[in-house]
């Protein structure tokens, strides 16, 4: 995990968190490159993406696989740790990975495969979200 970043003084932090160290490199870059978007904390697993989360707004940015492995309802254990969002990263056919997003009560979805610029206003809530169901309720209902 990266050591502590400066403060973000109006940009929007992201923590990304993915089990390939390559991905990480190449979320980071693009973040670094999208103009209000600053790197907090990268991270290979929950347990250190949990630890990086502190500021108040961060997004995470997390692949699928780094969501699947490390048990149930890995995007409520990010919103409780005070991730205002978790997006996932994805590859393959967008309405999949937006039905993946959704399975995994993420915020939104970013396709891996995409073009070079990150989308600062799915990082916002403005562009490519999904509902997102109640944590822990099991009421089946929309947030």
């Amino acid at each position: 995990m990266d050591a502590s970043r400066p403060p973000t003084h109006g940009r929007t932090p992201v923590v990304i968190l993915d089990r390939r160290p390559f991905d990480r490199l190449a979320l980071e870059t693009l973040c670094e490159q999208t103009p209000g978007v600053t790197v907090a904390a990268t991270a290979a697993n929950m347990s250190e993406a949990v630890r990086a989360l502190g500021r108040p707004g961060t997004v995470v940015l997390a692949g699928r696989q780094a969501l699947l492995v490390d048990g149930p309802e890995p995007a409520a254990r990010l919103r409780a740790a005070g991730a205002a969002r978790v997006i996932m990263v994805g590859t393959g056919d967008r309405d999949w990975v937006r039905v993946e997003a959704m399975r995994m009560n993420a915020d939104g979805f970013l396709m891996r495969d995409g073009g070079c610029a990150l989308e600062a206003g799915t990082l916002r809530g403005q562009a490519d979200t999904v509902p997102r169901w109640r944590d822990g309720t099991g009421d089946g209902a929309p947030v």
